[in-house]
């Protein structure tokens, strides 16, 4: 759900490519005008390829995003979360995030696989990084949060400051 000129965006169940790319049009576009844009987010997650995407826009924006949590912040949209404007990322009280390891389907034959899991390790160490970055905690902690898959509350959210301010 748009509101393209209130520059409000409605993530709401899975991410797909089509909301997706409509979510970097928005941001592309309103370089020109230099105005917040609001992302409300609850949602499961979706394609970690695509939702990066949306991370590396959100990171060339040079205005402010405001993301909310209203109730779900799982997988590549807990990462969505994290990468709004410092001070803007709000959630919800009863809104909780899920993190884990990047879940990744490799088919193929020995030498595909191979070159999957290297991939894998990769883009595993970008993730680790990003919530490094964006929840100025350690690799010791980020890592240990990922392996374990944890579900986190708003509360626990701002002390491990993935998120600002719970409304």
């Amino acid at each position: 759900m748009l509101n393209i000129n209130e520059r409000r965006i409605w993530l709401i169940s899975n991410l797909g490519g089509i909301m997706i790319h409509i979510l970097c049009h928005i941001i592309l576009n309103s370089i020109k005008i230099n105005k917040e844009i609001s992302v409300y987010i609850n949602s499961i997650g979706g394609d970690l390829f695509e939702g990066l995407i949306v991370y590396n826009i959100v990171q060339l924006s040079k205005f402010d995003i405001k993301t909310i949590c209203l109730k779900h912040a799982s997988s590549i949209s807990s990462l969505l979360l994290i990468s709004g404007t410092i001070g803007k990322r709000l959630c919800l009280r009863q809104a909780s995030l899920y993190m884990h390891q990047p879940n990744v389907a490799i088919v193929g034959n020995l030498t595909v696989l191979t070159e999957g899991l290297l991939n894998t390790n990769w883009i595993s160490e970008d993730i680790i990084k990003i919530y490094m970055k964006h929840c100025c905690n350690d690799y010791f902690n980020v890592v240990k949060a990922l392996i374990e898959s944890i579900w986190i509350s708003s509360d626990f959210a701002i002390k491990w400051t993935a998120i600002d301010h719970v409304v």
